[in-house]
């Protein structure tokens, strides 16, 4: 099964806004938790390469 590019971009964002919110109370970054909970459900290891990434997902 191909994945496009912007059906990634959109499940990662949506992933995103669903762990943040359910981890509100921690002070774990969206970026960090998307990490967390890919590698927990997946198994893929995602890279963490930069703040800006993190402020980016953050917006």
């Amino acid at each position: 099964m191909k994945r496009r590019g912007t059906n990634c971009h959109y499940h990662l964002c949506r992933h995103t806004c669903i762990v943040y919110d359910y981890h509100n109370a921690e002070s774990k970054t969206a970026a960090e938790l998307l990490a967390s909970y890919l590698r927990d459900s997946t198994g893929l290891e995602l890279p963490l390469k930069s703040d800006r990434m993190v402020d980016d997902w953050n917006h």
